[in-house]
């Protein structure tokens, strides 16, 4: 009797963390570093309030799936990364890009992307995806990042 009221609790408590780990969430999973799913991206970009560049394509239904966006933001006085942004998509146009923005603070992209502390992509570069700390959901600390490769 004691064994049966015990499985009994197990089986109910493993069936309701099933559940609520199968409930889908509005905005797709973090994945690494600072790569985001496109959605994801589109997402931040419709819920933002940050002062936004763009550069290359701007109109969404041209989007594809070799698109890389990234996004690189600067300090702001309300906290990490609230100062402006540039959003880059680049369509497949892959090589060394310096960056807009003449502070970066952090980074976010769509795909894995190369990041340095230089102008010229040559020096102190890291991948986005082993990024190290990462300032919230998706989103990368890169301070002093001059230039980005895709």
């Amino acid at each position: 009797m004691q064994f049966t009221t015990k499985f009994t609790a197990l089986a109910l408590a493993l069936a309701a963390a099933t559940v609520s780990q199968a409930t889908p969430s509005s905005v797709p999973a973090d994945t690494s570093g600072g790569i985001i799913s496109k959605d994801e991206f589109m997402h931040w970009l419709d819920t933002t309030d940050a002062n936004i560049t763009y550069v290359g394509v701007t109109d969404r239904s041209a989007l594809s799936a070799a698109d890389t966006m990234v996004r690189e933001c600067s300090p702001g006085v309300n906290g990490p990364c609230s100062g402006g942004c540039s959003v880059y998509n680049l369509r497949g146009e892959g090589g060394c890009r310096r960056t807009v923005l003449r502070e970066v603070e952090c980074l976010s992209a769509t795909m894995d992307i190369l990041f340095c502390q230089d102008r010229g992509c040559s020096t102190d570069c890291t991948r986005l995806s082993e990024c190290r700390p990462i300032l919230g959901p998706n989103t990368c600390y890169a301070y002093g990042t001059k230039s980005i490769d895709f």
